[in-house]
């Protein structure tokens, strides 16, 4: 793909909302600059007064004004870039701190079908490395570019004056490298594409294997894994390394073009312009002078060129995360809680996976009667999980509408529907952090007698009142050092703090012993006392004292009422579960 001729303005457009949230600085950096520019175009000149008056002349009493000279011309320029470096990093830290933020703001009330799509090592890249490219627009590909053309601009004109034949041959050489750099700054966002990618997979790689270390030991898989970390890191160090050596091939022509084939030809051009009496020795010195200053500024011109073309494939893949929008995440609704309260109701809800003509949930209406117990079974596959997701608003319906009174799901603000409406899961997510910081996850001010509260209704008090750090115990990566009942008391206790009306339970027991379950349930139904409860389980145990149940099957709702009735009539839901597990948890019993 070829890239814009005016990608440099193009990419201004897009980045302007987030390099000029602070118009002080990039004012600031703006006067240094120019300041500098103006600063730069005077050591020539000190030279041609020293070449004339004090070589040429022979007044070796005027060295003490072109030493004078060179000292102020150097402290100036000292202070100056001293103050540019220091208004570049504070501007530069300011828009990676904003940046970073918006991002992760982004990906935290992302739509969830969005943000299953996303993959893992592509977000941590865009989040830690791709910032950079934009953190340092501004200075790069901005003001170096644009006070580069400037600058150029009015040397050369000063060039034309000194002698215009000589200065025709060097722009001439100028536009040779322009050449050079344009076949390979293709090459280079090219190769910077590919090794995006490249990178992307092995963090996607690394963060799995991370992740699921104890599944792969426990398989005997650690030979397989090394094997698929060999492989893509060495396709990863392949576009390591052919990256790199288009960008050295780039350095090392343009070195070759600015100190042997230009300055060669320039001097023996000059030589035969000075033997023609077209020009003297002191002006093809001071010339010379102005030239290598012209080439340094045309080289930051080309070398912003190939870097812009590097750095478009991280810029754009940042942009595409900053311009999405969830369409359904409204923030006009404040103190709604109140009017949440109530039945939740499914009208006509149906609901299909992006790229999928098939229905997974069909055309399903039922009402779920606030303060009540609620039982959702069926077989695996029937669609259970996928109906607690549209509950939440973690998916939106196809076609009809889910109501939390008479409010719509997708019209609840994320952070109000969170405390109204939550979840537990299977593998609940937990740190390695301290139990307190876990629970603080949730409510990062909430009050120690407000900790203990909850942790008493999940039943876990008790537990970490009887380890020797309580509260401040570490349990490890996804809370390995707990058991499998702790974790899940841990997670109500930690959802309890966020003090929903509506808590939902999805296989919260499936992967328990007997004695965990039995505590978890207890815990499931001292809240149901206070809250509407939702629960999903294959285990009768579990769901035995609910009020209501409902049978799902490929998507629909099949059956439901009062969980004693369908345990004493239902045929499919006999058939869900096991016929002595059943007689052995009787409802009411």
């Amino acid at each position: 793909m070829r890239m814009p001729k005016s990608a440099h303005l193009q990419y201004l457009k897009k980045l302007r909302p987030f390099i000029f949230n602070n118009k002080k600085v990039a004012i600031g950096l703006i006067v240094i600059k120019f300041t500098a520019m103006l600063v730069a175009l005077f050591p020539p000149l000190v030279y041609q007064y020293y070449i004339n008056q004090v070589i040429t002349d022979g007044q070796l009493q005027k060295l003490i004004y072109v030493i004078l000279g060179y000292v102020l011309l150097f402290i100036i320029q000292s202070l100056l870039v001293i103050f540019a470096r220091y208004a570049e990093t504070k501007f530069m830290n300011r828009i990676r701190v904003d940046l970073k933020q918006r991002l992760l703001d982004i990906y935290s009330s992302m739509y969830y079908i969005d943000y299953e799509r996303e993959d893992i090592g592509e977000m941590r890249l865009r989040v830690e490395s791709d910032t950079n490219a934009i953190c340092s627009f501004y200075a790069t590909h901005c003001l170096n570019y644009i006070f580069a053309i400037l600058y150029s601009a009015i040397v050369i004109v000063i060039l034309f004056l000194m002698n215009w034949y000589l200065i025709l041959f060097g722009c001439f050489m100028i536009v040779l490298s322009y050449f050079i750099t344009k076949v390979l700054g293709e090459r280079i966002k090219r190769t910077s594409e590919k090794y995006r990618t490249d990178q992307s997979e092995f963090d996607t790689t690394i963060h799995e294997a991370l992740q699921n270390w104890k599944e792969i030991k426990l398989n005997n898989l650690e030979d397989k894994e090394v094997m698929l970390l060999s492989e893509k890191w060495s396709l990863l160090s392949k576009s390591i390394l052919k990256s790199t050596r288009y960008r050295f091939l780039h350095g090392a022509l343009v070195a070759f073009n600015l100190f042997f084939i230009t300055r060669m030809n320039l001097y023996f051009f000059g030589g035969l312009l000075i033997i023609n009496d077209l020009m003297t020795v002191p002006t093809m010195l001071v010339f010379m002078n102005y030239y290598e200053q012209l080439y340094s500024n045309i080289q930051t011109i080309l070398n912003s060129t190939v870097s812009l073309n590097g750095e478009i494939p991280q810029i754009d893949r940042v942009l595409s995360t900053l311009e999405y929008v969830n369409p359904h995440r409204v923030t006009d609704m404040v103190g709604v809680i109140e009017q949440l309260q109530g039945d939740i109701r499914l009208e006509n809800v149906s609901f299909r996976y992006q790229n999928s003509d098939q229905d997974v949930i069909k055309n399903i209406n039922a009402a779920i009667t606030q303060y009540r117990s609620l039982a959702i079974v069926g077989e695996s596959g029937s669609g259970k999980t996928t109906l607690v997701k549209l509950l939440v608003g973690l998916y939106q319906p196809s076609e009809g509408a889910i109501y939390l009174n008479h409010t719509e799901v997708q019209r609840v603000p994320d952070e109000i529907k969170c405390r109204f409406i939550n979840i537990v899961m299977q593998d609940p997510q937990l740190f390695n952090m301290s139990i307190l910081e876990n629970l603080l996850m949730a409510k990062y001010n909430a009050t120690m007698e407000e900790i203990d509260d909850v942790c008493k209704m999940a039943n876990i008090y008790e537990f970490i009142q009887s380890i020797p750090e309580k509260y401040d115990t570490l349990i490890g990566e996804k809370g390995v050092k707990l058991s499998g009942g702790q974790k899940q008391r841990l997670a109500i206790a930690r959802t309890l703090l966020l003090n929903p009306q509506i808590l939902i339970f999805d296989e919260a027991t499936s992967s328990l012993d007997s004695e965990n379950e039995s505590i978890v349930v207890k815990s499931i139904r001292d809240l149901s006392k206070f809250k509407t409860v939702i629960t999903i389980s294959h285990r009768f145990s579990t769901i035995s004292k609910s009020d209501d149940v409902i049978i799902i099957r490929d998507g629909r709702i099949i059956e439901r009422g009062q969980l004693e009735r369908v345990f004493n009539e239902s045929k499919p839901f006999a058939s869900i579960f096991n016929n002595n597990n059943m007689l052995n948890n009787k409802p009411g019993v």
